[in-house]
């Protein structure tokens, strides 16, 4: 009877541990020596994101991004500048025994930082979720958010109510431009205009922002009609002007407010797409607040 009792209570306590014992994300970065972006930046990048993740409680968190490229490096020749595809990232995935690998990518150009992050599921090997943050001026503070962003859209995805995730089923989570995530039949996914729209009626401000932001993100038609009167001023001017002396100052005229028209046609929809997202992200940040309240 001892025997029997011994028996059982081992077997219940082993049930536990493995009901206990939580699956592997696996953080993945590729060693990219034409990324333009510091190591030590990448380095405070991936440890405060990872951080992040396991605060979530959900999985256990690892950075393999050693391990997976010594792998890939002595299997398929890979260069620490090369892609690997999802495929790839799935078989590893596979070998190493984790759910889901997490990969994150640095690209500089010019004075801006992109960063990638695309979480491949490993059992059914596509790509489950994925966000691009582009940091326009460099600051720990400007990091730190974009940071916090990607990995709420990680943990989005997962499906849980982890990093300040207020209430996961109402939350908002502003993805860049006139990107907005969120839960919708219990999936989070992008959500549309009209959904948005919809959640933001609870606070009459956050939905004032919202509407002004995507009107100058979204309508630009009348910089379609500067660049059309531009260039046609410009075909007029530009070949009086490279004929001779007496037309050239004819052409000047057409030529130079041709060029300003079509300058001002190209600059003024980005300024209008930046005051535009800013304007989201500020009516989403409102309406996070209240979910707090």
């Amino acid at each position: 009877m001892k025997r029997i009792l011994f028996l059982t209570m081992m077997l219940f306590l082993s049930s536990v541990a493995i009901g206990q014992i939580k699956d592997q994300l696996a953080i993945y970065v590729p060693k990219e020596n034409t990324s333009g972006v510091d190591e030590n930046t990448k380095a405070y990048a991936i440890g405060e994101f990872t951080k992040l993740l396991r605060n979530n409680g959900m999985y256990i968190v690892v950075d393999r991004s050693a391990e997976y490229r010594e792998l890939l490096k002595k299997e398929i020749g890979y260069q620490e500048s090369g892609f690997v595809d999802d495929n790839e990232l799935a078989r590893l995935g596979h070998e190493s025994g984790v759910k889901y690998i997490c990969e994150v990518i640095f690209r500089k150009v010019f004075e801006e930082i992109n960063i990638e992050v695309r979480l491949v599921d490993i059992e059914k090997g596509y790509v489950k979720v994925s966000d691009n943050r582009v940091i326009q001026k460099l600051t720990k503070e400007t990091l730190n958010n974009e940071i916090q962003i990607m990995a709420e859209v990680i943990v989005g995805a997962l499906g849980s109510n982890g990093i300040n995730m207020r209430s996961a089923n109402e939350k908002l989570v502003f993805g860049g431009g006139h990107t907005i995530y969120g839960y919708e039949d219990g999936h989070f996914v992008t959500l549309s205009n009209t959904t948005v729209k919809e959640r933001l009626t609870r606070n009459p401000e956050a939905l004032k922002l919202f509407l002004d932001g995507r009107e100058k993100y979204d309508n630009n038609e009348r910089a379609n009609v500067g660049l059309i009167f531009g260039g046609v001023l410009m075909a007029i001017g530009l070949p009086l002007v490279l004929v001779d002396d007496v037309t050239r100052k004819i052409g000047a005229f057409p030529t130079a407010v041709g060029g300003v028209v079509l300058i001002s046609s190209l600059s003024i929809p980005l300024v209008r797409k930046s005051v535009g997202s800013r304007k989201i992200s500020k009516a989403v940040d409102l309406y996070n607040a209240d979910i707090v309240r």
